[in-house]
């Protein structure tokens, strides 16, 4: 069964709290993106600080190398295979979306990267496992950068008109940093069925 990791374990500097344990229907935002994996068919995983999944339906991966950033949890997780990487703070995502976003790129060679108002969102999309080798000399050298090491591989940008086609709305795959931006995402998901 495929992978799907949440990466929770940043340190959350613009909101001034840890996004994973935002409040968000009834529950948190860590336990909403478990969920989500769990009802798109994937096993989850969470890259984070362990007493944060307590309870959860999930198995929490220590990053690999530690303090490396998202690519930490990445790398920890490729090790077991492929996976769908999902950030914590995309609560709109839904599991149908992340099943669309799974099946367009199982069995590429690619990465999809799905971008945003001109933006590349590499948080949500599928990294095959074959990226494991790479990614490690990757960190090895230093590298830190999500979208550094991307440009180092082959990938086919999904702009809003293929996310659109695809059945994905791109709106879902934006984040939130500071507490204006979740005011706004929890005020668009308070309307939206609980995955």
């Amino acid at each position: 069964m495929l992978h799907g990791v949440v990466l929770c374990g940043g340190q959350s500097r613009r909101m001034g709290t840890p996004k994973a344990l935002l409040p968000w229907r009834g529950g948190n935002l860590l336990g909403h993106a478990v969920r989500r994996l769990a009802g798109a068919g994937l096993a989850p995983l969470c890259a984070g600080p362990r007493g944060w999944a307590d309870g959860l339906p999930c198995d929490v991966i220590a990053d690999d190398p530690p303090g490396a950033g998202p690519l930490g949890g990445i790398c920890a997780v490729l090790a077991r295979g492929g996976c769908f990487v999902l950030a914590v703070d995309t609560p709109l995502l839904t599991p149908d979306e992340i099943r669309r976003l799974v099946l367009a790129g199982d069995g590429r060679p690619d990465v999809l990267l799905p971008v945003v108002e001109g933006r590349p969102q590499p948080l949500a999309t599928l990294w095959p496992g074959d990226l494991l080798p790479d990614l490690r000399r990757y960190l090895g050298d230093g590298g830190r950068s999500v979208l550094g090491f991307l440009a180092r591989r082959p990938t086919l940008a999904l702009d809003e008109a293929a996310l659109e086609g695809m059945g994905v709305d791109p709106r879902h795959l934006q984040g939130m940093n500071d507490p204006q931006s979740y005011q706004a995402l929890l005020a668009e998901g308070e309307g939206g069925p609980t995955p």
